[in-house]
């Protein structure tokens, strides 16, 4: 099986790679999709999408015009070539386009050239079916692997360096700081739980979006801010510093940080929202109503307060569905699905049932 990936490989996102060296180890033939590769798609191969919007999505009315007519031309062209499509909608709305009726259409169009579209989170299926008008038999539920052993550690002691001591409670928050985020509620709700134990580790490249103001207004050392990005080979160690890793989010469909700090043992204060919870056992985090600043702080409060058995009991439950040898599996089901039943048996693939 030749599997044509967009893209394979992704500088900001390691999903993709891992994705990739799963499928390989299961025979398959990954090939990144690109300029030079793109003539080589042929009859039964497999085109896979991950975040198409930057395809088809320009800096002006213009471009985006070019953009979206040529990359409509480029999925006809693989339709021509009787290639089947396949598009992993990590999210339902891209986050650095606007939510516009050009994107819904658009977006909609995409989906009528799919032969199968794969997403991570069962509760997503009815919205993208309604959303974008899409069959719900051609979506199919793949859920994120874990990142074990993706980010080795460097030996650095972080709480050394950043003088905070082994007794404090840390407190973290790493990744891209954007409005959509709740950093700020997150500042203001952990200056109201007293306790000089207590520590807020707030780490990541601020956004042009996001009001940097916010951090000039802190009045409590008890924060520590290192606003830069955190580089892949110190990230373990960074989350290797934290009791707990806070991620109040205003806008989520799932999340690759809820899975990077449970692949490195970290409990998480997360909001209620059944798209994390498919991930996160109850035992693995403390929750809070998207939206409740004050459930916000009530949840750090219990976090401390976790059973830490219980947490290594449900935790290691859930890492073995997230497998990536699990992964590899469903998805080269998903790809064998889009192909008719008679050319399966024919070759010999395994059929769902």
């Amino acid at each position: 099986m030749r599997v044509f990936m967009e893209p394979k490989e992704n500088p900001g996102n390691s999903y993709n790679h891992l994705l990739s060296n799963s499928l390989e180890q299961k025979g398959a033939d990954v090939i990144a999709l690109n300029k030079k590769t793109i003539i080589k798609v042929s009859k039964g191969d497999i085109v896979h999408f991950h975040w198409p919007s930057h395809l088809y999505s320009g800096n002006s009315p213009i471009s985006t015009a070019i953009k979206s007519v040529t990359f409509m031309g480029i999925l006809s062209y693989f339709k021509l070539k009787r290639a089947k499509i396949v598009w992993t909608m990590h999210n339902v709305w891209p986050h650095n386009v606007k939510k516009t009726r050009f994107q819904k259409w658009y977006r909609s169009l995409v989906c009528s050239f799919m032969n199968k579209i794969i997403i991570m989170n069962q509760g997503l299926s009815g919205e993208i079916s309604r959303q974008f008008n899409v069959d719900t038999g051609k979506i199919d539920v793949i859920k994120h692997g874990h990142y074990i052993g993706e980010y080795p550690s460097k030996q650095i002691d972080v709480r050394k360096q950043l003088n905070i001591k082994e007794t404090d409670f840390v407190y973290g928050f790493i990744g891209a700081i954007s409005p959509y985020k709740g950093v700020e509620d997150l500042i203001e709700q952990f200056q109201k739980i007293e306790g000089d134990h207590l520590k807020l580790l707030i780490c990541g490249k601020v956004s042009k979006s996001f009001n940097k103001e916010i951090f000039d207004s802190i009045n409590d050392d008890r924060i520590i801010l290192k606003l830069e990005f955190i580089p892949d080979d110190e990230l373990h160690d960074y989350l290797n510093a934290l009791d707990a890793m806070v991620l109040p989010y205003k806008v989520i469909t799932n999340s690759g940080s809820a899975i990077l700090a449970l692949s490195h043992h970290v409990p998480l204060v997360i909001p209620n929202v059944e798209t994390l919870k498919e991930y996160i056992p109850e035992g693995c985090a403390a929750y809070f109503d998207k939206g409740d600043s004050a459930g916000l702080r009530d949840a750090m409060r219990d976090i401390t307060k976790l059973d830490k058995q219980e947490y290594e009991k449900e935790r290691a439950k859930q890492i073995k569905e997230l497998s990536w040898e699990n992964i590899a599996e469903q998805t080269i089901q998903a790809y064998e699905s889009t192909f008719p039943l008679v050319a399966r048996e024919k070759e010999g693939k395994t059929v769902k049932s």
